[in-house]
């Protein structure tokens, strides 16, 4: 059996010498929510839980665009007036008569934070590097490079029956593999560290 060992930050340890430690992104991924909480925090900045969520929920509904779109198009959903659009129905509460197509509207000072180029942030810090899709179109291979070139490798396996159709992705959290099985590309490369939860995301 192969052991290892945690770093304080939870990263595993060096295994049998053959793996080297990897380098925090820089910029980090928007989607890691420790890093983002911790970085808000550096800065003496308060937001709740709930507003970091509603965060995430709006870069989700606008599918992950950069930054400066984002709070573009943020800003244009809140200039909004519903008044002068066309009614399909009654208006039933006060929570149907709000200005603005936010689900809940984000403290300035997240806002101040997302804007500052220097906040040390992007929605996205890794690519695709390759794709392959199988003869069927069931299954897609994607090889994705990291901040740090590194490739990990993540699938899309399609489904079809008389139920309806599904699908499922399996992604990497690591790069390499601490196992060393010879017969295995990835086992020979050794660990190479840890994926951060906002790299998993993306």
């Amino acid at each position: 059996m192969v052991e290892g060992r945690q770093d304080g930050n939870g990263a595993a340890g060096a295994v049998s010498g053959r793996r080297t430690r990897r380098k925090a992104p820089s910029p980090n991924s928007i989607l890691d929510k420790r890093a983002l909480r911790k970085a808000l925090d550096d800065r003496g900045i308060e937001v709740s839980a709930r507003h970091l969520e509603a965060f995430y929920q709006c870069l989700h509904r606008q599918n992950y665009p950069d930054l400066p779109t984002f709070l573009e198009n943020y800003h244009r959903h809140e200039a909004k007036d519903v008044s002068k659009m066309p009614r399909v129905g009654p208006l039933k509460n006060n929570v149907s008569q709000k200005k603005n197509r936010n689900k809940l509207q984000l403290p300035k000072v997240l806002l101040n934070f997302l804007a500052d180029e220097d906040n040390g942030f992007e929605t996205v810090t890794s690519r695709v590097a390759h794709q392959k899709t199988s003869g069927d179109k069931s299954t897609t291979k994607l090889a994705v490079q990291l901040h740090d070139g590194q490739l990990v490798e993540s699938v899309i396996m399609r489904y079809n029956n008389h139920n309806g159709s599904r699908a499922s992705l399996c992604v990497s959290s690591q790069c390499g593999c601490a196992m060393g099985c010879t017969f295995c590309a990835t086992g020979t490369m050794g660990l190479r560290g840890n994926l951060t939860s906002g790299e998993i995301l993306e």
